[in-house]
């Protein structure tokens, strides 16, 4: 099937490649399938678009490609909304904000995407910790 997407026009996917976000993303509710497609040539940036609007596309990474000490707790229960039953089943990714200045790209850290791999189910949460929050710089900061 193709789409049209926000950054690569139209493009060809694989309809079992299709994610479902049950309750959409946070302010995007109403838009509930989406495809992971790579960015850059470079697996530290990801596009997650939507399936049937090609104007919502969020710049995803891996936070532990720039936050090693990155760590979270989702509860076993919140885990089973996407059928996950082991670590193997889940892959995790932050919101990223681009700028025009690339040095000042943030990552959303307290609300993690997190995809059933093998279900292709997925979820936005927003943890409850206060360690994170929604803006942090994912490249280092120049000292003035």
């Amino acid at each position: 099937m193709n789409i049209q997407t926000k950054f690569f026009g139209e493009v060809e996917i694989n309809q079992d490649n299709v994610l479902n976000f049950k309750e959409g993303i946070l302010g995007f509710e109403d838009n509930k399938q989406y495809i992971l497609l790579n960015l850059f040539e470079t697996q530290s940036f990801t596009c997650l678009q939507s399936i049937t609007d090609d104007k919502i596309a969020f710049i995803l990474v891996k936070p532990w490609d720039f936050f090693p000490d990155y760590a979270i707790d989702i509860s076993d229960e919140e885990l089973n909304e996407i059928n996950i039953k082991n670590e193997k089943e889940i892959a995790l990714y932050n919101i990223v904000s681009i700028p025009n200045d690339l040095k000042q790209s943030t990552a959303n850290l307290l609300a993690p995407i997190v995809i059933n791999i093998e279900k292709k189910d997925g979820k936005q949460y927003v943890l409850r910790e206060d360690k994170y929050t929604v803006k942090h710089f994912i490249f280092p900061r120049e000292e003035d």
